[in-house]
């Protein structure tokens, strides 16, 4: 989410540089996005996220991801006795076929496609995993 960037890169800056914004990050990465280099905001019901890799994403591919978005829950992840995460967002693929009414095969595809791509895991009961809305 374009929050956790702004946050980033604030973290980033000296003390002694000027705030930045969430417009500020914004406005930079739609500057950067007409280079070419993989760059781009993409327009969510739970707000903007910030696309990082090159890759195009269609209207199903955006769907599973806001979906995704809307399943992020607190509970606590834990890895070897330390909370790694306080907030976590996984999604089965029935619950992608229950949500949008669309056949297993095209939920499977979009699934896929974002699992292929490094935008989602998937874990042994098949529920995928999606990082990017995880809160550390």
């Amino acid at each position: 989410p374009l929050r956790d960037v702004t946050a980033a890169v604030a973290r980033r800056r000296p003390s002694t540089a000027d705030q930045i914004s969430e417009k500020d990050v914004e406005e930079a990465i739609r500057k950067v996005a007409v280079l070419g280099s993989g760059f781009r905001i993409l327009e969510m019901a739970g707000g903007l996220l910030v696309q990082s890799i090159p890759m195009e994403l269609t209207g199903d591919h955006t769907t599973v991801l806001a979906l995704a978005q809307a399943q992020a829950q607190p509970r606590g992840l834990v890895c070897n006795g330390q909370t790694v995460a306080t907030h976590v967002c996984s999604l089965l693929e029935e619950a992608v076929q229950e949500a949008t009414g669309w056949p297993r095969e095209r939920s499977r595809a979009a699934l896929t496609y974002l699992l292929q791509s490094g935008m989602a895991w998937a874990d042994e009961d098949q529920s995928y995993w999606f990082p990017m809305f995880c809160q550390l």
